[in-house]
């Protein structure tokens, strides 16, 4: 298994996706960057890769607990991960721990009514994305700002 998670892997930094469906194996990849080895070495291995993405999908969909909706309070406690960014941003306030520089060029016509749609339906269902932290009695909390327009 371990050859097959090293190709897998590999076929991963080549932003080569797979999937398999049954006992079909499917793939979608840049131009140019299945090369004509590596497909040979897809259909060399397909019975052991489909076996290998079976066992890992069903191992960790069987341990996961499904993520259940909350009641929001006014203010939560940070989880382990929000506690490291607050932290961080006590360190160096102006730093750019928070943000994640990301840039997409789209090509065609836009429908800006639709995109904004999107985007509004995304921050309203994703409350992360309406939360700040703060501190309250020299302790920080996060605080879920209702649903807002874009």
């Amino acid at each position: 298994m371990t050859t097959i998670y090293k190709f897998l892997s590999e076929l991963r930094s080549l932003d080569v996706q797979i999937w398999a469906e049954g006992y079909d194996l499917h793939y979608k990849a840049p131009k140019g960057r299945l090369t004509p080895e590596l497909a040979a070495q897809l259909r060399e291995h397909k019975s052991e890769i489909i076996s290998f993405l079976d066992t890992t999908n069903n191992v960790n969909s069987s341990h996961l607990r499904p993520i259940l909706p909350v009641e929001h309070q006014t203010k939560l406690p940070l989880s382990f991960g929000q506690q490291r960014l607050w932290f961080l941003t006590q360190l160096e306030p102006r730093s750019s721990v928070y943000n994640i520089p990301l840039a997409y060029r789209l090509r065609g016509l836009l429908n800006v009514t639709v995109l904004e749609q999107s985007l509004r339906e995304i921050v309203r269902r994703h409350s992360i994305l309406r939360t700040t932290f703060t501190s309250v009695d020299g302790q920080p909390v996060q605080v879920i700002s209702p649903e807002t327009d874009l």
